[in-house]
């Protein structure tokens, strides 16, 4: 990866990363992305272990982010919104497709390669 490390995909909790390793189709969308904006993209959170997901407020028991195929982040100098529509257009352009949520509140944008557009907020 060129503009990330595996270790801002650690687990907040016991800094472990999924067996599989993070999600090919995942770091393509953020690398991407993180090009177009020419701005850094900060990981707010990767991986979680199941002790860390049960422990996140709101986290469904069947997080993508347990599988390591989900990162919620914000990107320097873009607003949420705008962000979000950034992710939309590399995941468009890498012919993927998943999960996309702002939380305007803390700033930052769910990403997944779940395989199907989804949104719930």
């Amino acid at each position: 990866m060129k503009h990330f490390t595996l270790d801002e995909f650690a687990c907040k909790h016991c800094r472990e990363l999924p067996s599989q390793g993070m999600h090919p189709d995942l770091l393509a969308v953020l690398e991407l992305a993180r090009g177009k904006a020419n701005s850094p993209i900060h990981i707010t959170s990767g991986y979680r272990c199941p002790t860390h997901n049960a422990n996140t407020p709101g986290a469904a028991s069947n997080s993508y982010h347990t599988q390591g195929m989900a990162a919620d982040s914000w990107c320097e100098g873009l607003d949420v919104y705008i962000y979000k529509a950034l992710l939309l257009e590399c995941m468009n352009e890498l012919g993927l497709k998943g999960g996309l949520q702002e939380y305007p509140d803390t700033e930052f944008v769910h990403v997944d390669v779940r395989g199907y557009w989804a949104e719930w907020c």
